[in-house]
């Protein structure tokens, strides 16, 4: 669903309750660029929820693993960073073996335990994950129909009671379609 109008909603049915009778519609709205931006900013400063971004977490990484065996095994070190070289630019190229991810996925679950910086990424990352969809739903969610809880709105959006009352996978759901919207506009010339 491309979003045309930041005025005019767009019905949006989760997939999997397409059957019911009735069926639930939200009804979700478009942003404009401007107010995208404040929904990123309020992830980023409120939230704590900014974007995290490969070249971040791989910095990261590499920091980590110098810092946490690069004096006592810089061969090791230097291997292991080679691999997440490898395994990042393999989309297109040669894949590793499942030893070699293995010891990646390893070497990972270290940096999260060990090492601040990327610990605190990934921690980013997840907060992201969790509150981007619950953020833009609260914002962009203008009513819904055939859904058991009423709905109610305030200053900052869908009322925190009328979201609760939600099933919360429904609501991560259509919060995804909502956020997933704040960018659909570049497409709407296709």
């Amino acid at each position: 669903m491309i979003p045309i109008s930041t005025t005019e909603p767009a019905r949006w049915t989760p997939p999997w309750r397409a059957a019911a009778t009735p069926v639930p519609v939200y009804l979700l709205r478009a942003a404009g660029v401007v107010e995208r931006e404040l929904i990123e900013a309020e992830l980023a400063g409120e939230h704590r929820a900014g974007a995290v971004y490969p070249f971040q977490l791989r910095a990261a990484f590499t920091a980590g693993v110098h810092a946490l065996i690069g004096e006592t095994a810089p061969e090791d070190a230097e291997r292991l960073v080679q691999l997440i070289a490898q395994r990042d630019a393999a989309e297109g190229g040669e894949a590793l073996s499942d030893d070699e991810l293995a010891l990646i996925a390893a070497a990972e679950q270290v940096m999260t335990e060990h090492y601040p910086a990327y610990r605190a990424l990934i921690a980013q990352a997840q907060r992201r994950e969790a509150l981007a969809p619950v953020v833009a739903f609260q914002r962009l969610c203008v009513g819904w129909e055939n859904v058991s809880a009423p709905y109610a709105r305030d200053w900052s959006g869908v009322t925190p009671a009328a979201m609760a009352a939600i099933d919360p996978f429904e609501l991560r759901v259509a919060g995804r379609a909502a956020y997933n919207m704040l960018y659909a506009g570049a497409q709407s010339g296709n």
